[in-house]
């Protein structure tokens, strides 16, 4: 890994969601379309708002990326707030999330970061990144809507720079 700290001075733009793209690019760990990939996921999850919590009852999962406080899902909500805190960063704010998803990409195996890197398309990314990492109902993953907005995403924040 890259060490426990990600600077989020490349998360540059005029909403959270120009940031997020902006901020994945910058990792250099991932391509635009993989970028797009994960901000699809991250819109249809949270519409890239840190501070939402679930409308699903008594789910209580938080943030862009709906971390789950449950011990079931590992308790992933309680790991953003434990990296936050010892990082003395406030684990609310979308700099600090965008921080997390990296830290849990390099250091969580199974969420499946050697999967994304290696993708080749939007379409595989954003897959990848729901199935692997946001890991929701099938029932409710509606991937085609994943799909839709991460390539709304890159023609939007990547044709811009081009």
């Amino acid at each position: 890994t890259r060490g426990n700290f990600v600077d989020t001075s490349g998360a540059v733009g005029s909403d959270n969601v120009e940031k997020a793209f902006n901020f994945f690019v910058s990792t250099n760990l991932f391509t635009p379309e993989q970028s797009a990939g994960i901000c699809g996921n991250l819109i249809q999850e949270s519409n890239m708002n840190p501070t939402i919590k679930s409308g699903f009852a008594g789910e209580g999962s938080v943030g862009i990326a709906q971390w789950n406080p449950g011990q079931a899902a590992g308790n992933r909500l309680g790991q953003l707030k434990d990296f936050s805190n010892s990082r003395n960063l406030d684990w609310g704010s979308l700099e600090t999330q965008l921080q997390f998803i990296v830290y849990e990409l390099e250091t969580v195996s199974y969420l499946g970061m050697a999967q994304l890197r290696s993708s080749r398309s939007l379409e595989e990314a954003t897959t990848i990144f729901s199935r692997k990492y946001e890991r929701p109902d099938p029932n409710h993953e509606r991937i085609g809507q994943r799909i839709s907005y991460a390539k709304d995403v890159y023609e939007t924040y990547y044709h811009q720079q081009g």
